[in-house]
């Protein structure tokens, strides 16, 4: 049995949920450029944000908070299997 949600862990996951989306629309809107000749390393970089909030979110499930933990499992959920599958594909030698 976990232990019930407390509100600083709900205020907390309420962020997480919105982390993927937020570092999606960073690197689509031009504000996350670490390298501008290697892209790819952003789309790592908003792969791994979005994992941390998938983790999050399925520890917001655990703990009985279903709409906060719902909404940042599939937000989330869609930026990694995006993200993660261009970086795949063009990590692998993938091309247009």
């Amino acid at each position: 049995m976990t232990a019930p949600a407390t509100r600083a862990f709900r205020i907390g996951a309420c962020g997480a949920a919105l982390l993927g989306p937020a570092a999606a629309w960073l690197r689509e809107s031009g504000h996350l450029d670490l390298a501008s000749s290697r892209s790819l390393l952003d789309v790592w970089l908003v792969v791994a944000v979005a994992s941390a909030g998938l983790v999050v979110s399925i520890l917001a499930l655990r703990r009985r908070v279903w709409l906060i933990g719902a909404t940042g499992l599939v937000l989330n959920g869609l930026v990694v299997s995006l993200y993660g599958f261009l970086a795949l594909f063009f990590g692998l030698g993938g091309s247009r």
